[in-house]
């Protein structure tokens, strides 16, 4: 999400932009991406913040032997 409105990448190496992350919960995308865009640096001309799934959460475990 940008200034400028909301893409689908390009993406930058992270190795060069990556200040830092926040994981939030949403109900679906439309939630996370009007979440997302409450933070100020998608106010700022070139910046923005990338929206991404991640796992629901609860416990994984290995598979026994």
């Amino acid at each position: 999400m940008r200034v400028d409105g909301v893409t689908d990448g390009p993406f930058v190496d992270a190795a060069e932009v990556v200040v830092g992350f926040c994981v939030i919960m949403a109900a679906d995308s439309d939630e996370a991406l009007r979440i997302a865009g409450t933070n100020p640096v998608t106010r700022t001309p070139g910046s923005g913040v990338e929206v991404r799934p991640a796992h629901s959460g609860g416990v994984v475990r290995a598979p026994r032997g």
